[in-house]
This record gives C-alpha cells, structure tokens and sequence, in this order.
C-alpha cells in the first residue's frame, strides 16, 4: 500500500532512507530532517504518551492524516525484519505515541514502523 502525504509517496522514503550514510541511517534527528519537507510539523524523540517516539510528522490541517514512524535496528544483518517490525507496531500502540496529535485535533493518524538489519530495511503500516 502506497501511503500518500504532502505528495511524498512512503514508498519513496524508505528509499530515500535506505539509500542514506551509514552514519544517518538509524538517528532520528536525521531522517526527521531528511523529510522536512513531508510535512510541516516534523519532530523527533519527543515525550508523548508513556514514552519518546522517534519522528512524527503532523499536518496543518487537521483534515490530513499525521504519521508516526517508529524505527527499530539490528546489526545483525539476518535479524529479521517482521520481528521488529511487530516491535514497532507494539511500542506505538502500548506508548500510546499518538496521544499528543490527538489532543490537537489531527483526526487519522497512520502509525509506520521501519526495520533495519545491517543495511536491509523495510517498512509497513502499524
């Protein structure tokens, strides 16, 4: 499923990510930054809920869906990526990362999780 958002395909960010320096790949502050423009309220590692998401993008309008992105690593490069995956989807829900674009009226909030292993990475709707 392609998730459109500020005309930015998510499809595309998990290329753009994977694509990314090793040394950005799995630091929120950079990939937040990398995707500015999807968005105008992108924040990263923020307190929301029972614990710090790693970047959360919320539109203007309240009309629009905001999107959370969790991002889960393993260096080793046979992890498997489903596994962190389901990690992801269980962190967001249980952290309750949502709970601050609620209380500001965003209505739909799509929850993405991002796995990496070694330079693999995959993504998927929570």
């Amino acid at each position: 499923m392609i998730v459109m958002f500020s005309k930015t395909p998510i499809n595309e960010l998990a290329q753009s990510i994977s694509e990314m320096p090793d040394k950005l790949l799995y630091r929120s502050d950079e990939i937040a930054s990398a995707i500015k423009s999807a968005a105008p309220y992108v924040r990263s590692n923020r307190e929301s809920g029972f614990g710090r998401f790693d970047v959360q993008l919320e539109p203007i309008s309240k009309e629009m869906p905001g999107i959370i992105f969790e991002l889960k690593f393993d260096r080793n490069e046979d992890a498997d990526l489903d596994t962190l995956l389901v990690e992801a989807a269980q962190q967001i829900e249980e952290k309750r990362y949502d709970v601050e674009m609620k209380a500001r009226g965003v209505r739909e909030i799509i929850r993405i999780g991002i796995a990496f292993a070694g330079k693999r990475v995959k993504l998927q709707q929570a």
